[in-house]
């Protein structure tokens, strides 16, 4: 779907397959939002600098505060393709990036693990 300009939201519980899905999808570019939890006992801030180049994945959405995330989504054209994975709804709905992205163009697919 990345191909057809979405940026898809992938929702799932623990061990559902996100990862799994991200590594094929976008192999060797993904953020890693667990590390914020691992090391910072907490959402750390999404830096840019990290961002690889094409098409990429953030695993774990709710690893990163959600101002700096949406700071840098404010700033990418509709042509910027990713992904980013989560275990509910709510944690895409609670930071509004939904309505964000389609402020800004974006077409959204969302995508539920069962």
């Amino acid at each position: 779907m990345l191909a057809r300009g979405y940026v898809v939201f992938l929702i799932g519980s623990c061990r559902s397959g996100k990862t799994y899905l991200l590594k094929h999808a976008t192999p060797g570019k993904i953020i890693d939002g667990t590390q914020g939890w691992k090391q910072a006992g907490g959402a750390f801030r999404f830096e840019p600098s990290a961002v690889p180049e094409g098409a990429f994945s953030i695993d774990e959405l709710t690893g990163f505060d959600a101002l700096s995330l949406r700071s840098w989504i404010e700033k990418q054209s509709p042509d910027r393709k990713f992904i980013v994975a989560a275990q509910t709804r709510n944690d895409f709905d609670q930071r509004g990036l939904g309505r964000l992205l389609q402020s800004m163009g974006h077409k959204i697919l969302i995508l539920e693990l069962i």
